[in-house]
């Protein structure tokens, strides 16, 4: 015989055959953590069992009577190499005896459940997931029963939606009320110090839920992950009676809380289908660049939910672990409202620091961004006139699409400097306030683009305000003649009139704006001149810079202090400047789509596929594609 099969779980050393159920129990004992006394029988005397060892009885009986208190009532539970992990919980399978006393009653209880192993319902458990019958090892678990005043469970994250809150669900009198009685629990949801939700009328003291809240939040973070705890309450003290690895829910958390400020109203289909994979794409790009190779698609970060944008925080989540920081501080991203004291902020973990090194080759690295730009965007604004330059309307379906895919490859490389230009923006916009700081100025009081002409080009106010001084120096009657007729009076306007000549000249430098930059089915100024010519006769100049606002010149400081500052102050201006440039680009560039698209619609409305031109954009970009290629006919456009 291999005994003793009767252990402490208080023990020093005790064999490793005790089950997760068992060892469960003695982390909560290590950790200090109220627990009631308990022993396990290892699985070891199981396999004497299921070899129907002769002298296995005897020598259980004898431990028991050792080990036991007199006149106890004990919990008898399975504790299975199986169970209770993040992969098979068993909930439910096995025999759980309850307030079993006395050895003999405790000796029936461990057969009782070693038979359990062999019913109808464990060997179809066993079968569904794939384990085989011969692999299950079973240990058990005799723990001293409390006398419960009250008793729930609690889970260190929401078990529902995974979020960051405790919740608590309690009964009065025993958990068997919970889970054999159908008794409904008492609910609490406790969030970064604060309640969300209680129930309306309770006679269990808040003051006890508290201290259940308190000792999760400790197990947890002394676990080292999500828990799911069940508890007792005994009038005195809150004892800790199981702990379980909890699965947090395998579904995709959406917010729309960051996207309607990006995708705001209704998108359509082909807007969509082409946005996602584009911006995505090369938010991946930057990232995969930051910590590494990662299996993040562009479908995994987005949901379209009744034609508008969500963002999915669960990959969201999964990028911020990438990078080290805390996954709950997504939450904050989400808008939740809770504004506890123990709210939580973007501050980095270990694992940030570990990622340091690659982190620091990355800013090196984009440290030369500059010259990249400098090098990259000329030719890029050249493919994109050479895109805008070419015939739509001389091309067939097959050739409109080659257009949108070579469309495509350029603006996706615009895109993924339109990310990475306001970023490195705002890094040197962050290292200039703290040096001006350290100098008593205000940031928001510096006059950073003071004397930068090349500005101007980007910036459309700035013409708007010289088309006006423009116009009005017209006569009057002309003046009026413009603010009733429109654009259709300009156009008719002579050649050389100063006048009309810019206004054609602005048409062509910003027609491709909208009311949105990122809906390329929004119709573009050049395609709606009348409201340039409204925004030209109505133009008023915005609020200028405040007249105190202090310049570069105006600093006092001196010697390499200065030279460090005026580091610092180029890039910030030099940065400010290419993402004004990249950002016109991209909006000029994605502008390209709406070109080929018309031009795509106009055919399938000349096929009868489509009524108007303009329903081509609620079609998804693979719908649109198996049409023109052929392999759909339309009827379900």
């Amino acid at each position: 015989m291999p005994g003793p099969y009767i252990h402490n779980l208080a023990g020093r050393r005790i064999p490793k055959h005790i089950g997760n159920k068992a060892q469960n129990l003695r982390f909560l004992i290590n950790g200090g953590f109220p627990t009631p006394p308990a022993h396990v029988c290892t699985w070891d005397a199981f396999l004497e069992y299921l070899e129907n060892s002769s002298t296995l009885t005897e020598a259980l009986q004898e431990e028991l009577e050792g080990a036991l208190e007199p006149g106890r009532r004990y919990a008898v539970r399975s504790s299975a190499n199986v169970e209770d992990s993040l992969d098979f919980s068993f909930a439910g399978q096995f025999k759980s005896i309850l307030g079993a006393s006395g050895s003999d009653e405790i000796l029936r209880s461990i057969w009782s459940i070693w038979s359990s192993t062999q019913s109808p319902a464990v060997l179809s458990y066993l079968e569904r997931h794939s384990l085989p019958r011969d692999q299950v090892r079973m240990a058990v678990v005799i723990q001293q029963m409390v006398t419960s005043q009250v008793s729930g469970v609690s889970f260190s994250r929401n078990p529902v939606t995974g979020l960051d809150e405790i919740v608590v669900e309690a009964v009065r009198g025993s958990g068997e009320a919970l889970v054999q009685e159908g008794v409904t629990p008492n609910r609490w949801i406790h969030k970064w110090g604060t309640w969300v939700a209680e129930p309306e009328d309770t006679t269990i003291d808040q003051d006890l839920i508290r201290e259940v809240v308190q000792g999760t939040k400790a197990i947890a973070r002394t676990y080292g992950g999500p828990v799911d705890l069940e508890w007792v309450y005994d009038g005195q003290a809150v004892h800790w009676v199981q702990l379980r690895d909890m699965k947090l829910p395998d579904v995709p958390l959406y917010s729309n809380r960051i996207s309607r400020e990006v995708f705001p109203g209704i998108i359509k289909p082909l807007v969509w289908s082409i946005n996602v994979p584009l911006v995505n794409g090369a938010w991946i790009r930057l990232l995969t660049e930051l910590v590494g190779p990662n299996d993040l698609k562009p479908d995994d970060l987005a949901g379209y939910f009744y034609q508008r944008a969500y963002f999915n925080m669960s990959a969201l989540g999964q990028i911020f672990e990438m990078l080290g920081f805390p996954r709950e501080s997504l939450e904050l991203l989400m808008g939740i409202e809770a504004e506890g004291p123990e709210r939580p902020s973007f501050r980095p973990t270990a694992k940030t620091f570990t990622l340091l090194p690659k982190m620091i080759l990355f800013a090196l690295k984009k440290l030369r961004l500059n010259h990249e730009l400098d090098a990259r965007l000329p030719e890029l604004r050249r493919r994109c006139q050479a895109h805008h330059a070419k015939n739509a309307g001389g091309l067939d379906e097959l050739q409109l699409l080659e257009q949108i895919d070579q469309v495509y490859a350029t603006v996706q490389e615009i895109a993924y400097y339109n990310i990475v230009a306001p970023l490195l923006m705002q890094v040197y916009n962050r290292l200039l306030q703290s040096q001006l700081r350290r100098l008593g100025v205000d940031f928001n009081r510096f006059d950073l683009t003071g004397d930068m002409e090349e500005m101007h080009e980007f910036e459309p106010n700035v013409h708007l305000s010289q088309l006006h001084a423009l116009y009005e120096t017209l006569n009057e009657a002309l003046q009026e003649q413009i603010r009733t007729g429109g654009y259709r009076v300009i156009d008719g306007l002579p050649e050389g009139e100063p006048f009309a000549s810019n206004v054609r000249r602005f048409l062509e430098r910003f027609g491709h704006l909208s009311d949105s930059g990122n809906d390329f089915s929004a119709v573009p100024w050049r395609e709606n001149p009348d409201l340039v010519v409204n925004m030209i006769v109505d133009y008023s100049p915005p609020s200028t810079a405040a007249k105190d606002a202090i310049r570069f010149q105006d600093l006092d400081v001196r010697g390499l202090r200065r030279r460090r500052l005026e580091w610092t102050y180029n890039r910030a201006r030099r940065y400010r400047l290419y993402r004004e440039a990249v950002g016109s680009l991209y909006t000029y560039g994605y502008g390209l789509f709406r070109i080929y698209a018309l031009a795509l619609g106009e055919r399938l409305v000349k096929r009868g596929i489509l009524a108007e031109q303009d329903d081509v954009f609620y079609l998804y970009d693979a719908e649109a594609r198996d049409i023109a290629e052929g392999r759909d006919d339309g009827s379900q456009a």
